[in-house]
């Protein structure tokens, strides 16, 4: 995943949410305004936040802190009583509404050692100046070692309730809740969701990626995933709720969909079989959906069934499409296949496989697949850029010679051979020829690999090393010979292999 593909997705999710609730910049998205004030948080706020992850108790609110209060006193109480009843709430308190009435006496009942030793642990220094937990958490050098401490020294603090803590101080962190991870998962930057008592490692490194890269404070993006996939215990607004990508996503307004695996493979809404599109709700249409949301939220499956524009008989365009993409893969492998390969499916002739390459290949050449005569070329990366969509994904090598004008722009360029899987046939004499009758200044050679692997076989440095040996003979210098792979690229002239 690229870095502007991660920043773009984090803003549509910010944009999502303060459309729909612009009050959130000023609460849950707002930038925390010193991001180590964690540090010197007191005891007080410690033990209210301790007590508050282990009863589940929301601190976000103003009855939120009110009961973790109240739940705190009674606990403080009952285990200095060692074995009395709970005390009865204030009058006018909310806390039977946030805690069910037992759930204190039960804690102390059953854990009433590890409670006392956890609010132990979590008084302040003989200055009273800091809780040493605090200190000992902020030596740690990464979040595996701080999440190592704290469940060591709170036991009571186990699977999600040590990152509720932690987020509770405002200790910069993510929470790796099954909602947030799940979100992650979908838009195909987790491979899997795994449970929170193990240490999510790739979780945090997205979130870490994410930090880094929109410069967002850790809260911001904790608060942004947690609404938007709607996490236990997010707010939601009072006209609507913001949560899009739940258990049941809502993809039909969901703004990563141009870019979320799960709605490109399973997220689509899938017409029955017999009806054709017309039969449809006119919303579902793709071409409705399209003039409504735009073309870059719509499937592969539903832009294609847009070239396509009919089905055959039983099946609807969407039911052809979503046939053409299961039997190649994906729009790359259909791209590579031939008229005769596309025509062997049911519903596709030969007039509408040509259609469907003529369409592919345009949008090939919109990505920067044609040359652009009178580009001017300052380095091998230049050269890269023209020529990776053009043939980084052919499956035979093809030989390019690229002529250069004194000013290093290019002046034309020519096929000089294409060859088989593993070899392409280049004759220096052809080469020059080209080269002499076009008064060329200078020359780049450019071919690809099919294989993926730019690194230049015995045969690649053979032959650069001709063609070098016949170009100074004739008075025309050799700029460079780039090989062009799926990812990346190699570049004689980068090595030095050039004379």
């Amino acid at each position: 995943m690229s870095d502007v593909a991660f920043i773009d997705a984090f803003e549509k999710i910010r944009a999502y949410l303060l459309e729909r609730e612009p009050g959130l910049e000023q609460d849950a998205l707002a930038r925390p305004a010193d991001a180590t004030a964690w540090q010197r948080r007191s005891a007080r706020e410690c033990q209210e936040a301790f007590v508050a992850a282990v009863l589940g108790i929301d601190r976000r609110t103003a009855a939120g802190r009110r009961a973790a209060r109240q739940s705190l006193q009674t606990i403080r109480e009952r285990v200095q009583a060692g074995g009395g009843q709970v005390a009865d709430a204030p009058s006018g308190s909310s806390r039977t509404d946030l805690v069910r009435p037992d759930a204190c006496e039960r804690l102390v009942r059953e854990k009433g050692r590890a409670v006392a030793e956890a609010l132990e642990a979590l008084a302040a220094t003989d200055d009273g100046s800091a809780v040493a937990l605090l200190g000992a958490l902020g030596a740690c050098e990464s979040r595996r070692e701080t999440l190592r401490v704290l469940r060591k020294s709170l036991p009571l603090l186990g699977g999600l309730r040590a990152y509720e803590f932690l987020r509770r101080i405002g200790y910069p962190i993510v929470a790796p809740d099954p909602a947030r991870q799940r979100l992650v998962h979908r838009l195909g930057w987790l491979e899997q969701v795994t449970p929170a008592v193990r240490y999510p490692q790739a979780f945090f490194e997205i979130c870490e990626r994410l930090v880094h890269l929109t410069g967002e404070a850790w809260a911001v993006l904790d608060a942004a995933l947690g609404l938007f996939a709607g996490a236990r215990g997010e707010r939601v607004s009072a006209a609507e709720p913001l949560a899009v990508c739940t258990r049941k996503p809502r993809c039909a307004t969901c703004v990563l969909r141009g870019q979320c695996a799960y709605f490109r493979y399973r997220g689509e809404p899938v017409p029955a079989r017999s009806r054709s599109v017309k039969q449809m709700a006119y919303a579902e249409q793709p071409r409705t959906r399209f003039e409504t949301i735009g073309a870059a939220n719509l499937s592969e499956t539903e832009l294609l069934a847009l070239v396509l524009r009919t089905g055959y008989a039983g099946g609807s365009s969407l039911d052809l499409a979503r046939e053409i993409i299961e039997r190649f893969g994906s729009l790359e492998a259909i791209h590579r296949a031939g008229v005769g390969e596309l025509c062997e499916l049911k519903g596709v002739g030969r007039a509408k496989a040509i259609e469907l390459k003529a369409a592919l290949e345009l949008g090939r050449r919109l990505q920067g697949g044609s040359v652009a005569i009178g580009e001017q070329i300052r380095r091998s990366a230049d050269l890269y850029a023209i020529y990776r969509v053009l043939l980084a994904h052919e499956q035979q090598e093809n030989f390019y010679l690229v002529v250069l004008n004194s000013r290093n722009r290019i002046q034309s360029q020519f096929l000089i051979s294409r060859g088989s899987l593993a070899s392409s046939p280049v004759h220096p004499r052809e080469v020059m020829k080209v080269a002499i009758r076009e008064a060329a200044a200078g020359i780049v050679f450019v071919h690809n690999h099919p294989s993926g692997e730019p690194d230049p076989s015995e045969d690649d440095l053979a032959i650069t090393k001709r063609l070098c040996e016949t170009a100074n003979l004739v008075g025309i210098k050799v700029l460079d010979h780039i090989i062009v792979a799926r990812d990346s690229y190699y570049s004689f002239a980068d090595h030095r292999l050039l004379r």
